[in-house]
């Protein structure tokens, strides 16, 4: 590169990742000759002067190069290397099916127990948080919760002790999710289990009989507070999913059950599901986007009883109804495109109460897939 009278070094607009570049780039320079032949060879540094220079500054950081220290007049020709982040060259996308880094942990103990409500009722309160890398916990009596900061697989363990014998277990977003154990009369009760959780969704902890104070067991590790913990820890899960990556679910009903106009039907199988988008339940199924795109939906539905139409329900909201099934065995079939940003969810309501028809021996008689067919238009 030749370098005229100047020692700013242009880069024409948008080549350099102006977002990414925030620190000192490195220069090395490797010759430098003039008209008289070989001169010495200094090492430099360039220090980002903007989006589009960079200025070259002399190793003691303490003047720029100029006409004095070389001779831009003799045109010195300078020959070097600077690596810099280069808009659309590179991407920092991981598939899903990557493993991120990132390290997502929390673990809160009882240190002063209160009564709590049985019966899955209300959460026990594990006021005291002794650490939490994303502050997921909300910690309070009766509202207590751990909301997933970034979606994936975790490991949740728990301890209580309640001198007397309950079953506890996780609750996820408001329903039973799984049991953990069950304590013992004046017996210390771990449990633990893993579970997957989107991003926004979050957990508790409930136990069923009648109320209850968890308490010390008593023993020098039988303070409040070692016997009675939640601890949770990301174990995987997704990075940011590619444009091009596979986006595809299909979900059948098992075992149907009356559902009304103001619920979603419960396709409750999984056929296949590559990014766990699907939430499952009674009154609870969606399809949540994990990356914006346009879907296709497909559907087929069998009545046990009742007579309805289809509407696919977009965020909460009628979008489009898309097949309508009789009562007894007439089977319909029919499908529909939507348009949906990441985090946006979509389900299947009837327009009057149903019960659709379950598997018949191995065919699936009301079932819906869900495929990603290309981006948002």
């Amino acid at each position: 590169m030749l370098v005229a009278d100047t020692s700013l070094v242009s880069i024409k607009t948008g080549v350099i990742d102006g977002t990414t570049v925030d620190k000192n780039l490195d220069l090395s320079v490797s010759q430098v000759y003039s008209t008289t032949g070989p001169a010495s060879t200094p090492t430099t540094v360039a220090i980002l002067h903007s989006a589009t220079q960079f200025r070259i500054l002399q190793t003691s950081g303490n003047s720029f190069l100029s006409s004095s220290a070389y001779p831009f007049s003799q045109a010195i020709s300078f020959s070097f290397t600077v690596v810099v982040p280069i808009a659309g060259w590179s991407s920092s996308v991981q598939m899903a099916d990557s493993t991120s880094t990132r390290v997502v942990a929390a673990r809160a103990v009882v240190t002063t127990g209160v009564s709590t409500a049985g019966s899955g009722t209300a959460p026990i309160n594990f006021e005291t948080v002794q650490y939490d890398t994303h502050a997921a916990i909300t910690p309070g009596v009766g509202t207590w919760r751990y909301t997933a900061p970034v979606s994936g697989h975790y490991k949740v363990s728990v301890s209580l002790f309640f001198g007397g014998i309950r079953s506890f277990g996780i609750y996820k977003n408001g329903s039973m999710l799984t049991i953990l154990a069950t304590t013992q009369a004046s017996a210390i009760t771990p449990g633990s289990s893993q579970i997957f959780l989107s991003a926004g969704e979050y957990i508790d902890i409930r136990f069923d009989g009648s109320a209850a104070t968890p308490s010390a067991a008593g023993g020098i590790f039988g303070t409040t507070a070692s016997t009675n913990y939640f601890t949770i820890e990301r174990i995987s899960g997704p990075s940011q999913i590619a444009s091009s990556e596979t986006v595809a679910a299909s979900y059948y009903v098992n075992a149907g059950v009356s559902t009304t106009s103001a619920n979603p039907i419960n396709y409750d199988t999984r056929n296949f599901d590559t990014h766990n988008a699907v939430t499952t339940g009674v009154g609870a199924w969606r399809f949540t986007a994990p990356v914006s795109g346009l879907y296709s939906v497909v559907g087929r539905a069998t009545n046990a009883s009742g007579s309805a139409d289809y509407t696919l329900f977009k965020n909460g909201t009628a979008y489009q109804t898309f097949l309508s099934a009789n009562a007894g065995s007439t089977a319909m079939g029919g499908g529909a495109s939507v348009s949906l940003n990441t985090g946006e969810y979509i389900e299947v309501r009837p327009s009057a109460t149903v019960t659709p028809s379950g598997i018949s021996g191995t065919n699936q008689l009301s079932h819906i897939s869900i495929t990603r067919i290309g981006n948002r238009g």
